[in-house]
């Protein structure tokens, strides 16, 4: 059962009890990702969540790593588009120490202009990793030119030369910025005594105070475009992208079940017509990018440079078909069992609750039961989805990104 309180200073705490486990899990999370900054900071949350692991007022670094190993090991951040997260699990015993590690690490975090300087160097090394992996690199260019100049298509982990100029004195207003009260939520699941842990909560984030400037997010305008990096691998990374819905919109539950179908599993449209059928590719999926007042529906593909003019004609076929003949109810039926399962076992770890039940709540400012998600799931139906394909995933809209060892006259054809 899903319990909601406050804490005096207005930031929710999302619990679910679970009182015959053993363990916890306890997540923080806030509004800050790049979706908030600027063409001059880019890439600032991402590097402020890295900060927040060095020294605090009460622990050095070391020491902060040593309690995380006796914690358990489990305690954990990550910086997305639209917010940043940490979390941990632990036994039922170490909560009350993760919480106060956490909560010094948030409020007491010191920044040091030494410690700025190594971790941006672990910064720019990751930013080469992500660069050096064409898995990543397709579909992260692919946003940010499709969503040009808006900060929702921004790297999360910014440019090398925009986070190496980042000074501490940006690195602190953004974070008095955003690391508000009202930018917050609190989430535990698992095995704890309610009102103990409210009391270690109201002690640990009752000092964080509400924004002085209220940050907004506003819808980005989507270009259809390609984008193309030449990379000497022996195939080519190609992702094909439509604009769709937001997360707050409720046809996203259309969404979800369109993706089912259309290319996520091995019995879908688009792995049984490349893969299977036409032996074009080894890898072939569909996943949706969704975001507060945005969102994109991606077909991802590895293969060989050469079979990419026939493999785009063949997404366009299946695409074209899926918009003009629709679905049938038992396509429809499957992917509404799969979406069930999905959901019901993917939020059956404590650490899968807190990040649903923090994340949700941060987003939309409310949560509904999964039972409630799959009534909205169960009463879409196949004219909602070919509607909804219709509207959509029109091929004169799309945006193609490539990233591989390709020539101009291979991709020619596609301009």
């Amino acid at each position: 059962m899903v319990i909601i309180k406050k804490l005096s200073n207005g930031i929710p705490v999302v619990f679910e009890e679970i009182p015959y486990l053993r363990s916890v899990s306890f997540g923080v999370y806030v509004k800050a990702g790049s979706a908030f900054e600027t063409k001059e900071n880019n890439g600032i949350s991402h590097l402020l969540e890295h900060m927040y692991f060095k020294s605090t007022k009460n622990r050095t670094a070391k020491q902060i790593a040593d309690e995380m190993a006796h914690i358990g090991g489990n305690l954990n951040a990550f910086t997305e588009k639209e917010s940043t997260s940490f979390y941990v699990t632990a036994l039922e015993e170490q909560l009350p120490a993760a919480i106060e590690l956490i909560g010094d690490m948030l409020n007491n975090a010191l920044f040091l202009p030494e410690e700025l300087e190594k971790e941006k160097g672990v910064v720019l090394e990751e930013i080469d990793m992500y660069d050096d992996s064409p898995e990543d690199l397709v579909h992260e260019m692919l946003q940010k030119v499709a969503w040009k100049d808006d900060p929702l298509g921004f790297i999360i982990s910014g440019e090398k030369e925009v986070v190496n100029a980042i000074t501490r004195e940006e690195l602190v207003a953004f974070k008095e910025k955003t690391y508000t009260a009202d930018r917050m939520v609190l989430s535990v699941a698992g095995k704890m005594d309610i009102e103990e842990t409210m009391r270690l909560l109201e002690e640990n984030f009752a000092s964080f105070e509400n924004s002085k400037e209220p940050l907004t997010l506003t819808k980005p305008k989507y270009e259809p475009v390609i984008f193309c990096r030449t990379k000497d691998i022996e195939q080519v990374h190609l992702n094909v992208a439509f604009e769709s819905v937001s997360y707050q919109s409720d046809e996203k539950y259309t969404l979800y079940l369109m993706n089912v179908i259309l290319g996520d599993g091995d019995n879908s449209r688009m792995f049984q017509k490349l893969r299977e059928e036409a032996g074009l590719t080894y890898s072939i999926y569909s996943y949706e990018s969704i975001y507060d007042e945005a969102g994109l529906f991606h077909i991802d593909a590895v293969l060989n440079p050469k079979k990419l003019k026939t493999a785009l004609a063949h997404i366009e076929e299946v695409i074209r078909d899926f918009c003009e003949n629709g679905v049938t109810e038992k396509e429809l039926d499957q992917a509404k069992q799969l979406l069930k399962t999905d959901l019901i076992i993917g939020n059956e770890s404590t650490k899968s609750k807190i990040y649903n039940n923090g994340k949700t709540y941060l987003m939309k400012g409310y949560l509904k039961s999964i039972d409630e998600v799959l009534d909205d799931i169960y009463k879409v139906t196949c004219e909602d989805v070919q509607a909804f394909a219709k509207k959509y995933l029109r091929w004169e809209k799309k945006s193609i990104s490539l990233v591989g060892n390709i020539t101009e006259e291979e991709i020619a054809f596609i301009r």
